[in-house]
């Protein structure tokens, strides 16, 4: 379940795919691919997400984020800090 199709799938769960991370050798075993999303400012982040194989088996993926602009860690929306929210 570790492709690029895959990937762009859960990112556009997200917000808007804009590039997905190709692998430049398919024989690694990484369990981690990288995905650069445009997110919605208006909308708390993900922490994650249930994927279901074709088994119908259900796995959490756990999104980790990099270069994030100023976030607030109480409600998770972009653009503002824990001193500056409106719901703390």
């Amino acid at each position: 379940m570790i492709s690029p199709q895959v990937a762009s799938e859960v990112g556009s769960s997200l917000g808007v795919v804009a590039e997905v991370e190709r692998r430049q050798r398919q024989d690694d075993l990484n369990f981690f691919m990288r995905v650069r999303v445009a997110l919605p400012e208006t909308k708390p982040i993900r922490r994650g997400v249930y994927i279901a194989d074709s088994d119908g088996e259900r796995t959490w993926v756990r999104f980790k984020y990099e270069r994030l602009p100023l976030f607030c860690y109480y409600c998770g929306i972009l653009g503002h800090d824990l001193k500056h929210c409106a719901q703390h």
